[in-house]
């Protein structure tokens, strides 16, 4: 199994309760997206009403982007009366380099 694997199953084990229930709801929603820094700051390049749907590509962008650089987050909806929040981001720089070395 290839390193960008096990961390992908690490984070869907460690969250597979919020997982589930985001993936079953049409109201949430993830998007994996890269942070070039305060220069060019994030932006996304791919989203998935399932955390599988929105890792699909997660290798090629790792390595265009390389894997310190590469997040996702899962936001929600709470309709017209407010902005899409998020609500959790899965990982940090520090959560990936002691995931992948172990």
């Amino acid at each position: 199994m290839e390193k960008y694997e096990k961390f992908l199953n690490i984070i869907k084990l460690k969250f597979a309760e919020i997982i589930t229930e985001a993936d079953n709801n049409e109201n949430k929603w993830f998007e994996l997206f890269v942070d070039e820094g305060e220069v060019t700051g994030t932006y996304t390049i791919d989203t998935g009403s399932t955390f599988d749907e929105a890792v699909t590509n997660y290798k090629k962008h790792i390595n265009q982007f390389g894997i310190n650089n590469i997040f996702l987050d899962l936001w929600t909806d709470f309709g017209a009366s407010s902005a899409p929040e998020i609500l959790l981001s899965f990982w940090k720089p520090e959560d990936i380099d002691q995931m992948v070395i172990e």
